[in-house]
């Protein structure tokens, strides 16, 4: 009986080279190739907008509505502010009108291109290259598959080579570069351009022209009237009407106009009181940069009384402000 001394490989060429004991230990393999190469590359979008007149369709005036426009639909682009005021004692009544200028506005069609453009980072290389090498690896691994097992020893003693190793390793490195052949095609395709048309208008200005009224009402604003440090806040009505009660502040402005007139220190008789007539400007502001000029009356009581007398005038010879 021959005696013969047992070869024993080393423990890190018989880890490698053994065979998946378990169908576990195949699914972590897999899963492992599946989160290498998939999903890698980042695709970076940016989008680009043109305009195209559109030939076969005619431009037409726009319509503007709101306060922003008139009654024909046109833009208002100026508006100057007029006021006509009427005082009777602490009651001021205070009528807004606007000149208005404005501005024809017309719908222009176009077509609208949106084109998204699309592109991939560097890893959708990477992928591809992994789907080469893993691919490669795989094919030749399952063409030769003793070239990728390990020798052992039976218990004979003999030398011999499992097939079923390098089957093994073929069939994840094929797998696994199929996997990142799969993600670098969908990242591809992801890649792509894509342009989208859509029918549209653009407002475009036209000429200056009337408005329609010219002259209208200044309805619906808010408007505050300043008479030195008094303020007060309102807003005009439909007809552009305000209506403002003075304080009983104002009417002591006239107070210094009570004064007795004597002759020269003698005590003869006193001439009746002599009662100034003072006019103090104010304003109306509308807004922030517009202001109508306002005069109010004082003494109150001589405002009453020529309340009262020009209601008893004709219309015709009313005076007008």
């Amino acid at each position: 009986m021959s005696k013969y001394r047992r070869k024993v490989l080393p423990r890190w060429r018989q880890q490698a080279c053994r065979r998946p004991e378990s169908s576990g230990d195949l699914l972590r393999v897999v899963l492992g190739g599946l989160l290498a190469v998939s999903g890698c590359a980042e695709i970076i979008t940016r989008t680009e907008t043109r305009l195209h007149r559109d030939p076969a369709r005619e431009a037409v005036e726009a319509t503007v509505a709101g306060s922003a426009g008139d009654d024909a639909g046109r833009r208002i682009t100026s508006r100057q502010y007029g006021a006509k005021w009427r005082q009777q004692g602490a009651q001021l009544d205070i009528w807004l009108t606007q000149s208005r200028t404005c501005q024809v506005v017309y719908q222009v069609p176009i077509i609208r291109e949106t084109r998204t453009i699309r592109t991939a980072d560097a890893a959708l290389y990477w992928e591809y290259g992994m789907a080469i090498v893993a691919g490669g690896l795989g094919v030749v691994a399952l063409a030769s598959p003793k070239t990728f097992s390990a020798a052992a020893i039976d218990e004979t003693g003999q030398l011999y080579r499992d097939a079923s190793a390098g089957y093994t390793f073929g069939g994840l490195f094929a797998g696994i570069g199929a996997i990142a052949l799969i993600a670098a095609i969908h990242d591809t395709v992801q890649t792509r351009d894509s342009i989208e048309t859509e029918e549209t208008f653009v407002l475009r200005d036209g000429p200056t022209t009337t408005c329609e009224p010219p002259k209208a009402p200044a309805s619906g604003l808010a408007v505050t009237f300043v008479l030195g440090s008094l303020r007060l806040a309102g807003s005009t009505d439909a007809a552009g009407h305000l209506q403002l009660q003075l304080p009983p502040e104002v009417d002591a402005a006239a107070a210094a106009g009570g004064a007795t007139d004597q002759q020269n220190g003698s005590e003869g008789p006193r001439k009746a009181p002599k009662v100034d007539r003072r006019v103090l400007h104010g304003s109306v502001r509308i807004g922030q940069f517009d202001a109508v000029a306002i005069d109010v009356l004082v003494p109150f009581a001589l405002t009453r009384e020529q309340a009262r007398v020009l209601e008893a005038l004709p219309p015709s010879q009313q005076p007008r402000r």
